[in-house]
């Protein structure tokens, strides 16, 4: 996620196992791997990998160095950056699995290195469209104007509020952003997507859509316009908020009541996809 969330950060409850990239033919038997890593920061794990080649988020940064949290740390403050396997543990998967289908969640703090190990894999980037108007140090290229053809688009991710919940939502408590901040965030917003009265929601699935990303992905929450009542995750914190059967019963209830009036199908059809 982008480092715009709550000062305290967030200590992820993983256990880390051996990750054994240099280990010879005892590795891999068979064509298949047994690979373990849990990378503090994602949360990606490999048993029998070769069997599950579908897409996946993988947090690129954490394989190039990640931030060791201590197993009773109740924030990620007191941990420190430890340096990841890198490009040889890529180059262990591409070899005995030949396809390599991760997108990389390089958001945050990006360094050269991340990149470079990106772009050597040819593993696609991730833009979050909410991040495009404040002062997230990556917004110019969260804007659709600069998007490339090898990027997967979003409204915005679990780590975010809905499209609706943020653009209401006063940032306090869940936000660095100031009252100032929010303010011109919102009025850029409207200039450049060109947007009055017209429900946010839609405004940015259009915009993700239609730009020329190969891949947009928009959360069901966004698609019925829900607010903060059905966020996913509120980092930093470990409670009920947002998550698990508040969002479930908030997406229920939602669908049940707009089932069948979605212009979903309009905006495909006006974006020049199949629906």
């Amino acid at each position: 996620m982008s480092d715009r969330g709550p000062p305290r950060s967030q200590a992820f409850r993983l256990t880390i196992s051996a990750l054994p990239v240099n280990c010879g033919g005892t590795r891999c038997t068979g064509g298949t791997c047994r690979l373990h890593p849990v990378i503090a920061g994602g949360s990606i794990v490999f048993e029998h990998l070769s069997n599950y080649l579908i897409w996946c988020d993988l947090i690129t940064s954490s394989f190039e160095a990640f931030w060791e949290v201590p197993a009773n740390a109740l924030t990620a403050q007191a941990g420190k950056r430890v340096k990841g396997p890198g490009a040889e543990f890529f180059r262990t998967l591409k070899t005995e699995l030949k396809e390599l289908p991760f997108v990389a969640e390089n958001l945050g703090v990006i360094t050269p290195e991340v990149e470079g190990l990106r772009k050597e894999f040819g593993f696609p980037g991730m833009s979050l469209l909410q991040f495009a108007f404040g002062n997230d140090p990556q917004g110019r290229s969260f804007r659709p104007h600069n998007y490339s053809r090898e990027l997967v688009a979003y409204t915005g991710g679990h780590d975010n509020d809905t499209t609706g919940g943020w653009w209401s939502s006063s940032g306090a408590g869940e936000s660095t952003r100031t009252a100032e901040d929010i303010r011109k965030e919102r009025s850029f917003a409207r200039a450049y997507l060109g947007f009055d009265s017209e429900p946010v929601n839609w405004v940015f699935i259009r915009a993700v859509l239609a730009s020329v990303a190969e891949i947009a992905i928009v959360p069901l929450q966004d698609v019925l316009g829900l607010g903060s009542e059905a966020r996913m995750n509120l980092p930093g914190t470990v409670t009920e908020t947002g998550n698990g059967v508040t969002v479930r019963i908030a997406l229920r209830r939602t669908l049940l009541n707009v089932y069948g009036t979605l212009p979903c199908s309009m905006i495909a059809e006006q974006s020049g996809l199949t629906p």
